[in-house]
């Protein structure tokens, strides 16, 4: 397979840059880490990863 791969470096919050990175580069597929927190804390702020689930219209991959 042929990939274009894009490394990007962003101070902010993942939750809320990713799903935007993702729109305007035009991906086909975010791939990130994810990992089980804290489940109250999690209920009570959410998590990253379902912000990025949420936020994105393209494919998402999590990695555990």
């Amino acid at each position: 397979y042929r990939l274009a791969v894009k490394t990007v470096v962003v101070e902010a919050k993942p939750g809320e840059v990713l799903p935007k990175l993702a729109k305007d580069r035009a991906c086909s597929l975010v791939a990130m880490g994810a990992y089980g927190g804290l489940f109250l804390r999690e209920l009570i702020l959410g998590s990253t990863t379902q912000q990025v689930v949420a936020g994105c219209r393209e494919a998402v991959l999590l990695c555990h």
